[in-house]
């Protein structure tokens, strides 16, 4: 899924008028699209994350330690606990793919000089609405759901229309249209 889902963000970019390079690395460093274009006789640069799942199963961040497990599992008597351990992690998260040291020389060997407008582009995200939250304070998030949504849009001022992600959308939307417009079958008897 990280794959196609980087290809349709990399196509949503492409028609904002972004030439981009997908999987840019340094050591252990990787980031998923770096993307510029012309604006104002400047240069405009984003730097995007995706992470899309329709069926989180995890955290954002690491491999959850023992420790965190515990405290993530424990019921209601313990929400400050669950919530200080979210909020870290998630945190963890934004630092490793957005912030850090690594993330920053990269992004500047690149395209040096270049303030980078960084997004996260997500699905259903993980394993809980606060790690969202958490990122939504140092980063903007959009929704896959939203990507999806403008690359099905046919704007003629869009000069930039490539076919591989708009199939992607197109059968995305022809299979909700006909699950939508297909009765309920009847149940045998």
């Amino acid at each position: 899924m990280a794959l196609a889902a980087e290809h349709v963000v990399a196509e949503w970019m492409f028609r904002k008028g972004f030439m981009t390079v997908r999987g840019a690395r340094l050591g252990n460093t990787e980031l998923d699209l770096l993307g510029v274009r012309p604006k104002n006789g400047g240069v405009e640069g984003w730097h995007v994350e995706v992470q899309v799942s329709f069926r989180p199963v995890d955290h954002l961040g690491p491999k959850l330690k023992e420790k965190e497990k515990s405290a993530i599992s424990q019921d209601l008597s313990q929400p400050d606990a669950k919530r200080a351990v979210i909020t870290s992690r998630a945190e963890k998260f934004v630092e490793k793919k957005f912030t850090s040291e690594n993330v920053n020389k990269l992004r500047d060997s690149c395209w040096p000089g270049i303030e980078w407008r960084r997004l996260f582009v997500h699905g259903r995200l993980v394993a809980h609405q606060l790690e969202l939250e958490v990122v939504q304070r140092h980063v903007e998030t959009i929704s896959f759901e939203d990507v999806l949504d403008h690359l099905l849009k046919r704007d003629p001022k869009e000069e930039r229309v490539s076919a591989s992600a708009t199939d992607i959308a197109e059968i995305v939307a022809f299979y909700e249209e006909r699950v939508r417009s297909t009765p309920t079958a009847a149940k045998p008897v």
